[in-house]
């Protein structure tokens, strides 16, 4: 099996998306992930995916970084983030030993937003409230 020989390890990357607000967010169909695997500052292995969120076969499946030299170091980076969402990793900086197949999901969590008619007109039974001004002189 590559990746996971004599010396070796492999990391899969998933994709998931938390949106409270199914269709009210703006949600790409792909994410760009960066793999990059390091030993001793010098790159061992790495992976440059563009992922489709969920599990297949609804989402796209896994990408997996392959031949990971055992005791490297692998972070994952998403990269751009879409506003509004805030990302976060099952698990980073990871240290890959002979025969690991490590697993790590990208999640990306968006704001609960309330439904947006467009229309600015006040809600019914809000009156307007009465201003008093007096006219004051100075000087």
């Amino acid at each position: 099996m590559p990746g996971t020989g004599e010396g070796f390890g492999e990391l899969s990357v998933n994709k998931a998306v938390a949106d409270p607000s199914p269709g009210l967010n703006t949600i790409p169909a792909t994410f760009h992930v960066d793999v990059v695997c390091t030993d001793n500052a010098s790159t061992t292995a790495e992976g440059h995916f563009d992922l489709v969120p969920g599990a297949a076969p609804a989402g796209g499946p896994a990408q997996t970084v392959t031949d990971i030299p055992e005791g490297s170091t692998c972070v994952v980076t998403e990269s751009p983030v879409p506003s509004p969402a805030v990302v976060s990793y099952s698990s980073n900086n990871i240290v890959v030993q002979e025969g690991d197949q490590v697993s790590v999901t990208v999640t990306n969590t968006y704001p609960e937003v309330g439904p947006s008619t467009g229309d600015n007109t006040p809600p019914p039974n809000s009156a307007a409230e009465a201003v008093q001004v007096t006219p004051t002189f100075t000087g």
